[in-house]
């Protein structure tokens, strides 16, 4: 009896199939086991705890943060002045024999090789490491904007928000969507000049 190509790959690839499930579970229930016997789990949450602990115990008394913080805002604060020093020094005569010589140098020593193999990791890592900021970016730009919305409504409306006069309160018209709430006064009046 012969079998098709298409029924001996199904064949195969259900039994591959059914060894990875296999294997996956005895590995599962092998680290369980693991996990029960030596308190796996809570000596990684202990580790974690303490390393954190011990960081923070570093951080304040080196004041670690606080530092770099400032050594940050400080590079902040100096690179366009060094920046424009270095676009003047490559803008003149020395400046492009002096950059050939860098490359060439980096290159000699290995590190070009290490720079470009970070630089065009950075490229791929970028989007997965910026989708975070840009979430949150764009949170806080929905929210800005939603709170501009609500001013220029309120500077439209200086009634905004109260009962009757639009903005939330209630419909137009003076009718509130909910029934008042506390005690209602019922007034009667009688015209005083005669008239009914």
């Amino acid at each position: 009896m012969t079998h098709s190509p298409s029924l001996s790959f199904t064949h195969t690839h259900n039994s591959a199939s059914t060894a990875a499930t296999t294997a996956a579970d005895a590995l599962s229930r092998a680290a369980a086991s693991l996990d029960a016997t030596l308190h796996l789990r809570a000596r990684a949450a202990a580790a974690s705890a303490a390393t954190a602990a011990a960081a923070r115990e570093a951080d304040e008394k080196f004041g670690l943060t606080a530092k770099g913080r400032r050594v940050a805002e400080d590079a902040a604060r100096a690179a366009p002045r060094y920046l424009s020093r270095v676009r003047a020094f490559l803008s003149g005569p020395g400046g492009p024999p002096t950059f050939a010589a860098v490359v060439i140098g980096l290159a000699w020593v290995g590190w070009l090789g290490r720079i470009l193999n970070f630089l065009v990791l950075l490229w791929w890592a970028a989007p997965l490491l910026g989708l975070p900021v840009a979430a949150a970016a764009a949170r806080a730009r929905a929210a800005e904007a939603e709170a501009a919305q609500a001013r220029a409504r309120a500077r439209a409306n200086p009634f905004a928000g109260w009962p009757g006069f639009g903005g939330g309160g209630g419909q137009a018209g003076g009718r509130s969507k909910a029934p008042p709430k506390g005690d209602v006064i019922d007034v009667e009046y009688d015209i005083l000049d005669g008239r009914p």
